[in-house]
């Protein structure tokens, strides 16, 4: 659905529809209005369905404070029209950023999406009260300056104007910084050491909170997988695979002894006995058949995995190539 509404929108103002949701999250209308580089689309932000506006224009060209920019966005009667609101909800007036080259403009709503006619009428507001306050980018190239040499792409998430020469130099800058972070040492031994006592650290305070409420909450074994995961990488010294991938087992360690704990725990309640080695030596034989007598043991084992898996998507080098989305169609 968001798809199709960016490209019917990218279909009135002569935009490009860049699916793969750069420079906004979701499928996007991209392009150029007289010189302004802009993006909108159609989709989520904190689980409220929204329409985003961005509008660039040149660094240091803003005749404001960029918060008086962003006021006047947000009291806009014209914009509040379109929008068929007497003010911005508390929610949307918090979004509304305004930089020194970039205005960010957010459209919550609840049942009907807003039409892409409607989008376009206020994208055309917002141009226009960005145009009294700011120059156009026009086709330059915002990192070197270079005139009518720069060329619209999406990078990362951004929406920027650069040049052939430009790409090339950052290209290569990217690709030595990733040689230098490959050729760093990595420390395999402290990186498992870190990891593990995160994993006891975890397992013990899993037990624990479990033994005193009497419950267990699964998303707690997700974050255990994710701080094992970001506790090996630290001692690593860098992000690597072995890092990813060891994470999975001592999470799935660490959840299996939590619950061990939670099991001694109450076993000792129950017999009304200290807490022993000889105690947890009886228990351990009869810890499969309580761990997966129902289905509640398999379910924190897979939580504890998903958020230790989670880590293989979101753990990344911190030096990574940059991905130039070159935006084709623009409107002048």
């Amino acid at each position: 659905m968001a798809s199709n509404q960016a490209r019917q929108l990218a279909e009135l103002l002569s935009l490009a529809v860049v699916p793969s949701g750069r420079p906004l999250h979701g499928s996007c209308a991209a392009g150029a209005i007289d010189g302004y580089p802009v993006a909108i689309s159609w989709g989520k932000r904190l689980k409220q369905s929204t329409v985003a506006f961005l509008v660039r224009f040149r660094k240091g060209s803003l005749k404001v404070p960029a918060g008086a920019l962003r006021d006047q966005a947000a009291g806009s009667a014209e914009i509040l029209r379109a929008m068929e609101r007497k003010k911005l909800s508390g929610a949307e007036s918090k979004a509304l950023l305004a930089g020194p080259d970039t205005l960010l403009f957010y459209w919550d709503y609840s049942f009907r999406a807003p039409k892409p006619e409607a989008a376009a009428a206020l994208l055309r507001l917002l141009l226009g009260l960005v145009r009294g306050q700011a120059l156009a980018v026009q086709n330059d190239c915002e990192v070197c300056g270079g005139r009518g040499l720069g060329e619209l792409h999406s990078v990362g998430q951004a929406l920027i104007s650069v040049c052939s020469g430009c790409r090339e130099r950052m290209g290569e800058e990217d690709r030595r910084a990733t040689e230098a972070y490959d050729a760093l040492p990595a420390n395999p031994l402290l990186g498992t050491a870190a990891g593990a006592g995160v994993a006891i650290a975890a397992a013990l305070a899993w037990g624990g909170v479990a033994y005193t409420l009497q419950k267990i909450f699964l998303y707690a074994a997700f974050m255990i997988g994710l701080a094992i995961a970001v506790a090996v990488h630290k001692g690593m010294g860098k992000v690597n695979l072995y890092g990813k991938v060891i994470a999975v087992p001592l999470t799935v360690a660490s959840v299996l002894a939590g619950d061990f704990f939670f099991m001694c725990l109450s076993v000792a309640k129950e017999l009304n006995e200290p807490l022993t080695l000889d105690l947890a030596s009886r228990a351990l034989p009869h810890f499969i058949q309580f761990e997966f007598s129902d289905s509640s043991g398999y379910v924190s084992v897979l939580f504890g995995v998903l958020g230790a898996l989670g880590t293989l998507l979101v753990a990344k080098r911190p030096v990574q190539k940059r991905v130039f989305i070159p935006i084709v169609r623009t409107a002048s």
